[in-house]
Order: C-alpha cells, then structure tokens, then sequence
C-alpha cells in the first residue's frame, strides 16, 4: 500500500521548502512530487509508479474541487492510502517577507477561504495536522519530519 501525504498552506508558508527537504533526506521511502497543472489522473499514474513506500504532494489540492477529485479518486484506488495531510500556516508579515513581495490580496483572500474549507474537510475525516511555520524554515523541516516518518510505517 503506497502512502500519500498532503503538504498545504499558503505561499509563502515553506510548503516547498519543507516537502524537498524531507524527500531529499529520506529518498528510499518518500518521493516529492509537484502537482502544479497536472490532472488527478496524471497524479495518480505518476504517483503508482514511484518505487516509494510515500509520496508527498506539493500543495495539492488548492481548490475544494481539486479536493473533491482527490476523494472521489482515492475511493476508487486500492493500493493508495491518504495518511496525512499537513498544513503550514504564517501570519501574513512573514510570508510577505519570505516571499520578498506584497501579497496580491484579492487572490490571497480566495487562498484562505479555499484552504479553510479543505482544512474543515480533511479534520473531519481525522487527517489533519497543523503547523505553525513562523520560525526558522530549518527548524520547521525538522518538526515536519518528526510528524510524517512515524506515519510511513516500517521502511
């Protein structure tokens, strides 16, 4: 059974930075994969041919479409299981300043209002971590790695 993690959070949040860093360190059990502009069924063809007991997707789904395609996709696979979904949350100052740029507000505020609802979807099922990402993004890698290589099982 292949395990599939969610990275989520808003830009600037080291949703990035924490996902590579975590696979970059534990290649033999986790793959990283961008999910940017790839349909569900692209994800999934890709994601089942990993030779990985993980896979970590990056920022998906963004969308409670996205979401809803996910669900509806991992009703029908048999050998990929949802194990966790992580979201990194920062106050918009530091993400700013991360980001070296002013938060475009209009597209911001449609990136909280989706993520609050994928949030609220996933604790439902009992999947949902929460993680503060305001200090250092070292030290926020590290915390990520504590929460999702006990989840992968035995490598």
């Amino acid at each position: 059974m292949k395990k599939l993690f969610l990275i989520t959070g808003l830009e600037g949040t080291g949703r990035t930075k924490n996902a590579r860093y975590l696979c970059d360190r534990h290649s033999e059990c986790l793959t990283y994969y961008s999910t940017e502009g790839k349909s569900i069924d692209t994800i999934f063809k890709e994601v089942e041919g990993f030779n990985t007991k993980g896979v970590l997707l990056d920022g998906y789904p963004r969308t409670t479409e996205e979401m809803y395609a996910l669900d509806g996709k991992l009703k029908e696979e048999e050998d990929i299981e949802l194990t966790l979904v992580l979201n990194l949350e920062a106050k918009d100052e530091i993400r700013e300043e991360r980001m070296e740029h002013t938060l475009v507000k209009a597209e911001d505020e449609l990136d909280k209002k989706n993520l609050k609802e994928i949030q609220s979807f996933y604790k439902e099922k009992g999947l949902l971590k929460v993680q503060s990402s305001e200090e250092y993004l070292s030290n926020i890698c590290s915390v990520t790695e504590l929460i999702v290589l006990p989840r992968l099982g035995n490598i």
